[in-house]
């Protein structure tokens, strides 16, 4: 094992124990296969479709992302960002 990777564990894993660090280690390589597994799952659209549900408040389906200045996510956006420049959202 190298210094820098000595090194750079220390770092992230500093003042845990040993048990603890592979329980963390273990937690993040099970992130990392679920994220992988959704990447797979839902296409772009669909990823940003659920996250301007959540931030809008109601729902935006993955049809309303196609090409265009004129769908309805571009529509909302402006108007929410309009809301906001004129202090009313």
């Amino acid at each position: 094992m190298s210094e820098a990777t000595i090194y750079n564990r220390k770092a992230r894993y500093g003042s845990l124990k040993v048990s603890k660090a592979k329980r963390l280690r273990a937690l993040e390589d099970e992130n990392a296969k679920l994220k992988r597994l959704l990447a797979e799952a839902m296409p772009p659209k669909a990823v940003f479709g659920v996250a301007a549900t959540e931030a809008l408040g109601f729902e935006v389906g993955p049809e309303n992302f196609t090409a265009g200045d004129n769908m309805l996510c571009f529509r909302v956006m402006r108007q929410r960002l309009y809301d906001r420049a004129q202090g009313r959202g």
